[in-house]
């Protein structure tokens, strides 16, 4: 009796010493050590998921985090959304070379700012908040991607309406040293050049003969009427006889330089301006013609009108500015596109105009 009792216990310590070797290897990786997550759903609730022996232990993750920060040199961050649905990867992602040039891989850098720097496929970026019973709220970032013009910031850039533009010939030492391309293409064409330049020819009938008895004064607060009537004073200018208003510009040191936007609207027909600029002694300093003016069609508050962008130099002796216009442009009109189909808007030698300082 004695013999049996004592193997049975020393089987009996064999096996809870068997039993204890298996609860202490099992223990190394039981729940209680194995940590938790916490996460934000697209709900905005706050949900913990327990990080199982399959997807690594926490000191796996903080050495898969450290390796990936060295390696990047950037916070290695877990998906939220990934993390909660598959397995976590401790293995750190390697970037691939592409190998080929693509507006996907590579796109235009203003058309992905127009998107918010979002790229086809990228999830909306968000942000978690708590509202005022404490409960967590999910919202989705929206990037403003308008030009500053567009919110409102800073002033939309005015830009000067395309023309031509006559001026006082170069003198003999400048004009002998760069030669006007003019002359030159005169030259190369076998054309032989005309002794009086179209400035020249404009001096000779404008501007000393005007009548000052119907001037318009400037207004730089406000955008002002000028009528041009069949009736006003007519001039025989260079390029036809034709009305004109003067108008005064205002004073060089209130105003050195500036944008004059004109409009001409459309009443019955249309007024082509053409612009030339005096001295105090109606002395012609610049003639501007053959304005690329744009055409704005009607609205249920206002008709149609031409709009162009003129500068003006108040500092460079520019006193007077004188609106007329030209043969060419009476005998011409101009072609809108309407739901109905073309329009034609013929010109005439009588119109409405206004115009505005606009600063450059």
């Amino acid at each position: 009796m004695g013999a049996g009792l004592s193997v049975r216990l020393m089987l009996l310590g064999w096996l809870v010493l068997l039993m204890l070797g298996c609860q202490t290897t099992e223990s190394k990786n039981a729940p209680g050590k194995e940590g938790y997550f916490t996460w934000v759903d697209e709900s905005g609730q706050v949900r913990s998921s327990p990080i199982r022996r399959d997807e690594g232990s926490l000191e796996d993750l903080e050495a898969t985090a450290q390796r990936a920060q060295n390696t990047t040199g950037n916070e290695f961050r877990a998906p939220a959304e990934e993390t909660s649905s598959k397995a976590l990867n401790t293995t750190p992602a390697v970037a691939q070379p592409e190998t080929e040039y693509t507006l996907e891989n590579y796109p235009d850098g203003d058309e992905l700012a127009k998107s918010g720097f979002l790229r086809p496929g990228d999830p909306v970026p968000y942000f978690t908040w708590r509202d005022t019973d404490g409960n967590f709220r999910v919202s989705y970032y929206r990037p403003d991607t308008r030009s500053e013009v567009e919110k409102g910031l800073i002033r939309q850039p005015v830009e000067l309406t395309p023309a031509q533009v006559f001026g006082p010939q170069l003198t003999s030492e400048q004009a002998s040293s760069a030669p006007s391309s003019r002359t030159e293409a005169f030259d190369v064409l076998g054309i032989e050049a005309l002794g009086v330049s179209f400035f020249e020819q404009w001096q000779n009938h404008c501007c000393e003969q005007l009548l000052l008895g119907d001037v318009k004064e400037w207004s730089s607060t406000r955008e002002f009427e000028l009528e041009v009537d069949e009736n006003d004073e007519t001039h025989g200018f260079s390029t036809g006889i034709s009305p004109y208003r003067l108008v005064r510009l205002p004073d060089a040191e209130g105003s050195p330089s500036m944008v004059v936007r004109v409009r001409s609207f459309d009443t019955d027909g249309l007024f082509i301006p053409s612009i030339a600029f005096l001295d105090h002694r109606l002395g012609t300093v610049r003639v501007v013609t053959d304005l690329a003016a744009v055409y704005r069609p009607e609205s249920w508050h206002r008709v149609g009108y031409i709009e162009a962008f003129v500068p003006a130099f108040p500092n460079q002796g520019e006193y007077w500015m004188l609106v007329f216009t030209r043969d060419d442009d009476v005998a011409t009109q101009t072609v809108i596109e309407t739901r109905r189909g073309p329009r034609a808007i013929p010109h005439q030698r009588k119109g409405l105009l206004s115009l505005t300082e606009m600063q450059p």
